[in-house]
């Protein structure tokens, strides 16, 4: 493979990876949640007729009111072994009522206030997760833009490898052809060019003798 069509390969490789950044980024920026419309904390246990059921659930005394005299201790004989059973049941209702409401009135406040500080909490957790989200998309959008900047220095520097590379196989086959001109063969009939003589010189002529002074 030569030199340009690796080249041609890596940049498409690279376009093709910077395409799919760009629909990945897409997807999570459309990923951000949003806060969902959490309910409020629901109204509290109502208490306020606890204390009258507490002092009025027990209807009558166990123990066997006193019989009337006259004709009425007849009649009560009568009643009152069908009407207390009667009133032992509601007693126990009443008494199994009143144990529930207050074995269950700890609980109810425990919830209430669980929602209370849950809620709140939630509402926050779902805050930070999407302020998360938004700062992790920000991020990203910066990096496209540091990857469009290398991209570039890139690209200039490829450019400038590819007008070196034209300027030296430009130099290598103006090279080539001299080098061929000056080693090929002379046309027949034509001699090499001959060194011109030197002129020969004028000899000096005598220096006339010096006379003392």
């Amino acid at each position: 493979m030569s030199d340009e069509a690796l080249l041609n390969r890596l940049l498409a490789e690279r376009r093709d990876a910077y395409r799919r950044y760009n629909e990945a980024l897409t997807l999570v920026d459309r990923a951000i949640q949003s806060v969902p419309d959490l309910p409020k904390a629901p109204a509290g246990y109502d208490e306020t007729l606890l204390p009258t059921i507490n002092e009025t659930w027990s209807i009558y005394s166990k123990e066997t009111p006193p019989r009337p005299e006259g004709w009425g201790t007849r009649i009560f004989g009568m009643i009152w072994p069908a009407l207390s059973p009667i009133l032992d049941k509601q007693m126990a209702f009443n008494a199994a009522v009143v144990e529930h409401l207050n074995r269950n009135v700890a609980a109810h406040r425990e919830t209430q206030a669980a929602l209370e500080r849950a809620l709140p909490a939630l509402r926050d957790a779902f805050d930070g997760l999407i302020r998360f989200e938004s700062l992790l998309v920000q991020y990203l959008q910066t990096v496209t833009p540091l990857a469009d900047a290398h991209y570039r220095e890139i690209d200039d520097a490829i450019a400038q490898l590819r007008t070196v590379t034209d300027v030296a196989q430009r130099n290598a086959i103006i090279a080539k052809r001299e080098v061929e001109r000056r080693g090929a063969p002379m046309a027949p009939g034509t001699s090499a060019p001959t060194q011109a003589p030197q002129a020969p010189q004028a000899p000096q002529a005598p220096q006339a003798p010096r006379h003392p002074d």
